[in-house]
């Protein structure tokens, strides 16, 4: 389920908008103006910001300005009533400023929903460990022979994560090379592109151990292969 910010002023609009997106099986969070978007933002963590342009207190372009300086991957949609007598297009400020996308009031249900699905496809793109584009080249755009070997790239993949852990916290240096040499070379055979740049950094970093702070790296080893294992079983 997704979490959508919806931050509007109007009282009619605001339910008519929570209702519509919660019967698409979005859960929505609401806020009357910039400051009380700001303030949820700190003990919340939803996908996607819908906000109207014209409030009080703080305004949407604010809003966004901020949202964008201290949550830059979070997309933002901006709604707005230009009238034909306004100076600024505040819709046309409002995507030059980084909303993903805009409406003019009333919103269009259909095409409000639409965008959704289409930041929500991108946000999934660009969270997922997987680039498929990557695995279906590699398996001759064949999605079940990717399929399969993702399959089987994960199926000891949590063991051979904890022999790299104990290798390094041992001082094994031969097993801890060996170990990333062969999995970074079995990443090499799949779209887990990610962890594959984390295992060649992590192996860089253990022939220079002054140039990377090696904890940290071993870190997103181990949390990028604990997701691709996640991502690969939901398929």
């Amino acid at each position: 389920m997704t979490t959508i910010l919806l931050v509007e002023d109007n009282d009619v609009v605001r339910e008519i908008l929570t209702h519509q997106l919660a019967h698409a099986s979005h859960h929505v969070i609401t806020a009357t103006n910039g400051e009380e978007a700001v303030e949820l933002l700190k003990t919340t963590q939803p996908t996607i910001l819908i906000t109207d342009i014209i409030m009080p207190k703080m305004d949407g372009i604010a809003l966004i300005s901020e949202v964008k300086n201290k949550h830059p991957a979070m997309e933002i949609i901006a709604i707005s009533s230009n009238e034909p007598n306004d100076s600024i297009d505040y819709l046309d400020l409002s995507e030059s400023l980084g909303a993903a996308a805009s409406f003019e009031k009333p919103v269009d249900k259909t095409a409000l929903l639409m965008v959704i699905d289409l930041l929500l496809h991108k946000i999934e793109a660009r969270d997922s460990e997987i680039d498929w584009s990557v695995a279906l080249s590699l398996a001759g755009n064949n999605r079940e022979f990717a399929e399969k070997m993702l399959g089987l790239l994960i199926k000891d993949l949590s063991e051979e994560i904890e022999s790299i852990k104990k290798a390094y916290v041992n001082h094994d240096q031969t097993e801890l090379s060996t170990r990333l040499h062969k999995l970074h070379g079995a990443l090499c055979y799949c779209g887990a592109v990610k962890l594959k740049i984390a295992v060649a950094a992590f192996e860089k970093a253990i022939r220079h151990p002054s140039e990377e702070p090696i904890p940290a790296l071993l870190l997103d080893v181990e949390v990028r292969a604990n997701q691709l294992i996640k991502e690969v079983r939901r398929l």
